[in-house]
C-alpha cells in the first residue's frame, strides 16, 4: 500500500500521492479534467469532461500503477508562503505544510502499454489555467525528474506532446528535452499524432520506438 505522508518539495511546491479515499483529491481531478479546463486547453483535441466516476476510477489505477511499476502520476500542489508567524511557530512540520498546500496540477512519469509504445518512461504534466505562466509545470517536473534520478536512477526519459502546444513545448526545452519526432498514441480515448520528445538516452530515438 502506497504511504500517503509521502512527499517531494521543491521551492514553492509538494509532489504527493493522489490519495482515492481523499474527497478533495477526487473533486479536484474532476475539476483539472473538467469542461471549463479542456476549454481553456492549448490543445487541437479535446476530450469529455471527467464524471466524479470516472475521476475515482483514474486515481485508483494510476495509484495502482505506482505500486506495481514505480511509475504514475502525482499531485501538485503549492505551499503556504512562509510568513513571520509560520517561522516563529517551528512546531507545524513539513508534512503539516504539505497537506495544507493549494492543489494546483499534476506531474507524471509514466510507462506505457501497446504495441507502438516505447519502453522508455514519459513524463507529462497538467497545471490549472489559472495558474499557468507563473513556472509551476517546469518546477513541478524538474522536481519529479530529479527524484526518479537520485532515488531510481532514471535518467532516460521521454515526453510526448501536442504540436501546436507552444507552453508545454517550452517548458521541455527548459528542462533539456529535445525534439524527435511525430508518432501516434492512444490516451484519454482518443487516437493522437503527438510530438516525442526526448532527454538523456544512451542510443537514438529509433533504438527505442518499437
Amino acid at each position: 500500500m502506497l504511504d500517503f505522508d509521502f512527499y517531494i518539495t521543491t521551492p514553492r511546491l509538494a509532489i504527493t500521492y493522489f490519495n482515492p479515499n481523499q474527497e478533495s483529491h477526487v473533486d479536484f481531478m474532476m475539476r483539472l479534467y473538467g469542461a471549463e479546463e479542456i476549454a481553456a486547453s492549448t490543445d487541437s483535441f479535446s476530450m469529455e469532461p471527467l464524471t466524479r466516476e470516472g475521476a475515482l476510477k483514474m486515481i485508483n489505477e494510476r495509484a495502482e500503477q505506482i505500486e506495481t511499476t514505480g511509475f504514475g502520476r502525482y499531485l501538485v500542489s503549492l505551499l503556504p508562503h512562509p510568513t513571520n508567524e509560520t517561522n516563529e511557530n517551528q512546531s507545524q512540520s513539513k508534512l503539516d505544510m504539505v497537506k495544507a498546500a493549494q492543489l494546483i496540477g499534476l506531474v507524471s512519469l509514466n510507462t506505457r502499454d501497446g504495441a507502438k509504445s516505447s519502453p522508455i518512461p514519459d513524463a507529462g504534466f497538467r497545471i490549472l489555467s489559472s495558474q499557468r505562466g507563473k513556472g509551476y509545470a517546469t518546477e513541478a517536473l524538474d522536481g519529479l525528474l530529479k527524484y526518479y534520478a537520485q532515488e531510481k536512477q532514471v535518467l532516460e526519459v521521454l515526453a510526448y506532446c501536442d504540436p501546436i502546444n507552444e507552453p508545454s513545448k517550452a517548458v521541455l526545452r527548459k528542462l533539456g528535452f529535445q525534439e524527435e519526432s511525430t508518432v501516434e498514441l492512444e490516451a484519454h480515448g482518443l487516437v493522437m499524432n503527438l510530438g516525442q520528445w526526448s532527454r538523456g538516452l544512451k542510443k537514438g530515438i529509433k533504438d527505442y520506438n518499437q
